[in-house]
């Protein structure tokens, strides 16, 4: 049961294409919230060539690296409650985020991703999903579900040694 079925093999190429795009990579919008202290970045995400690791590198500022093993994803959902939009954002923007949570450590981690259109909204949704159910361990269930808690390991990857000032 290794390679799809001839009835699964358009729907596995189409996946296979959302995961070409990752590991392209895509800039995407960073939502995180520190403190209660919310923060854009734009930073360009894509996946590694080996399909195991997330990465998103920071396009603004630092220039700062970050990976998240894609095992340590525990859901991936879209953002229908437009709980990423930027505060004051006009709701009818055509808003395409979606809500990244994994697990670091005991922790739970959650990104919000701010797509810039429906397409890419689909190919990383998809795409991910897709990596996910498939680094998982196969007696496990599926990682992918509705309301579960989850978080990614992030590991600062210093690209040059100047930034590393305190802020």
């Amino acid at each position: 049961s290794g390679s799809p079925s001839s009835e699964d093999l358009p729907a596995f190429l189409g996946l296979w294409q959302h995961v070409k795009r990752l590991q392209a990579g895509t800039p995407l919008l960073l939502r995180t919230v520190n403190n209660g202290q919310e923060d854009l970045q734009i930073c360009t995400f894509s996946i590694s060539q080996d399909m195991k690791m997330l990465r998103w590198q920071d396009q603004e500022g630092s220039g700062e690296t970050h990976e998240a093993p894609v095992g340590d994803i525990v859901d991936i959902q879209e953002d229908i409650n437009n709980s990423s939009a930027p505060p004051g954002g006009d709701e009818e923007d055509g808003h395409h985020a979606l809500i990244i949570k994994s697990r670091r450590g005991g922790n739970e981690v959650t990104m919000y991703l701010i797509c810039a259109s429906p397409e890419d909204l689909g190919s990383w949704r998809d795409g991910l999903r897709f990596l996910v159910k498939s680094s998982g361990p196969a007696s496990a269930p599926a990682p992918v579900r509705a309301g579960g808690s989850c978080a990614p390991r992030v590991k600062a990857v210093p690209t040059s040694p100047s930034n590393s000032s305190a802020a």
